[in-house]
């Protein structure tokens, strides 16, 4: 036995036997003879040991993200495969934001790292992982992952004709703007923004209403602060639904007629008067008043589409002269409000009120005018006055009362019922707008004392004079 516990054998020649005869008398013979020879043992050389690369960049993106389908990515890897290695690659969807986990991306391992992206990829980060693979056995060093890029949905816009706005509007109000628009396609739902900024200029835009849907407009109300000359813009986004994570880029498009300012119209705005070729408007004052620093006015006989002029004074009436008797003028009265932007002032109109008005000579008092009492109501009636021509009768209940016309405005004859004692009345001929001196009369039902009603009727016009 040898060492390595092992028989060393080969075939044993007695020594006798070894000078090339044989001695007399003796036999010779060949057996083995087991002799101890060391075994070797010859082991495989041990693989080379491959570093894992330190770095991998992915490179076709800008600022970490890609827009919609058909981007080719690629990768840069720090430092170089060594010798007989290459890198191999694989893309992972729905990673995480340090770029691990997802799901691997079937058939994207190799040795390209270039992918294209799918409209699958929309709304989600893709990952990269990458190792050093041995050309000869496939052996490995471990992956590393690269920062992943994010693939936000594609944007609508006008030139798809996907979607857009069109016929889009700004109405100004006193505490509110509609803004109008029309989806080019209804087989998406949007998430649409409107975003607004001061002036003409500038990038500063912000949000200031948000709506989902296939919606017709949206309003934006404004705080009393925010009084100013403002541009719009509707912007559109394709919303991510879930597992996704990424909108699409806003696509903006302005909005036409912007320039909104918060001040509302005037405030009952109304004829105060209208006589030869003249008419004198009245109103209240939109709120905040503090910030108004003219009014304006505009007339046509039909819309009022000329420049506005100016009433010269914060005075909240107007007379209009120069007009056409017998022709209806629609008037358009509006507040401007100044604001600065900037180093530059603006002036900003705010919403207008209108009203209707008609100048003419003013007719004179109707004549014989009579009341006739029954027991349940007074008939009055009256014959034209003997200047002017009206256009319409009025009449009223004492002297304080709202004017009212008879069913047929050239009618001269009126019934009133629910007249109490003493009740005195009084009638007026109108033209247009203008209206005539009034006459009065006293009746009482004949239930009453018609005495002491006609005597307190001659006792007033003593005292107070005729009716102007």
């Amino acid at each position: 036995m040898n060492s390595y516990g092992m028989e060393n054998t080969m075939l044993k020649t007695p020594a006798h036997c070894f000078r090339g005869m044989c001695a007399p008398g003796r036999r010779c013979s060949k057996r083995l003879v087991v002799l101890a020879l060391p075994l070797l043992l010859i082991a495989a050389p041990a693989p080379a040991q491959v570093s894992a690369p330190t770095e991998a960049t992915i490179t076709g993106h800008t600022g970490g993200f890609v827009t919609g389908a058909g981007v080719t990515l690629n990768a840069t890897v720090t430092p170089a495969a060594p010798s007989s290695f290459t890198a191999a690659y694989q893309w992972y969807r729905n990673v995480a934001a340090n770029g691990g986990g997802g799901t691997a991306i079937t058939g994207s391992i190799g040795t390209r790292a270039g992918y294209t992206t799918t409209a699958t990829d929309a709304g989600f980060r893709l990952g990269l992982g990458v190792r050093y693979l041995h050309m000869s056995d496939n052996t490995s060093s471990s992956e590393i992952r690269a920062t992943p890029v994010g693939v936000r949905l594609a944007p609508w816009s006008r030139d798809n004709n996907e979607i857009g706005f069109t016929d889009n509007d700004a109405v100004a109000g006193r505490t509110a703007v509609l803004i109008s628009y029309r989806k080019d396609s209804a087989a998406f739902t949007a998430r649409l923004l409107v975003q607004r900024r001061l002036g003409f200029e500038g990038d500063n835009w912000t949000g200031v209403s948000t709506a989902t849907g296939n919606l017709a407009s949206i309003v934006h109300t404004f705080a009393q602060s925010d009084i100013g000359l403002y541009s719009y813009r509707m912007c559109a986004l394709r919303a991510a639904v879930a597992p996704r994570i990424f909108d699409s880029e806003p696509v903006c498009f302005p909005v036409d007629n912007g320039n909104v300012a918060s001040l509302g119209a005037p405030v009952r705005l109304r004829v105060a008067a209208a006589g030869d070729g003249r008419v004198r408007l009245q109103w209240t004052p939109p709120d905040p008043s503090s910030l108004i620093d003219r009014y304006e006015f505009r007339h046509a006989t039909g819309t009022p589409t000329g420049p506005w002029g100016r009433t010269g004074s914060l005075t909240a009436a107007h007379t209009e002269a120069g007009l056409t008797n017998g022709l209806t003028y629609t008037f358009e009265v509006r507040a401007v409000a100044m604001v600065a932007v900037g180093s530059l002032t603006y002036a900003v109109p705010g919403a207008a009120a209108s009203v209707d008005a008609s100048p003419a000579v003013a007719p004179g008092a109707p004549t014989n005018l009579k009341a006739f009492a029954s027991y349940e109501a007074v008939t009055l009636s009256w014959d034209p006055p003997a200047t002017g021509s009206p256009t319409v009768y009025q009449y009223r209940s004492g002297d304080t009362g709202c004017w009212a016309a008879p069913a047929a405005g050239s009618t001269r004859t009126v019934v009133v019922r629910d007249v109490f004692d003493c009740t005195t009345f009084q009638v007026r001929a109108v033209s247009g707008n203008a209206p005539g001196p009034a006459v009065e009369v006293a009746a009482a039902l004949l239930s009453s004392k018609a005495r002491p009603c006609a005597y307190r009727l001659r006792l007033r016009t003593f005292l107070e004079g005729p009716l102007r």
